[in-house]
């Protein structure tokens, strides 16, 4: 899926930029729903069995 983010440019004058800032958007939105999932997780541990979060931690 390709966002073309200044319409006033014509297709030939495309520019890597454009496609770094969606890149970029789309590697911070990850990286923010890798972090929300972990942290729904931990809390899930934590309030059903807080040992369970120990055996987690201390398994080699």
């Amino acid at each position: 899926m390709c966002v073309d983010l200044v319409s006033s440019k014509s297709d030939d004058d495309s520019e890597p930029e454009e496609y770094e800032v969606v890149s970029r958007a789309r590697l911070l939105l990850r990286v923010f729903a890798w972090f929300v999932e972990s942290t729904l997780v931990f809390a899930h541990l934590r309030i059903s069995d807080p040992l369970t979060v120990v055996t987690l931690l201390v398994r080699p």
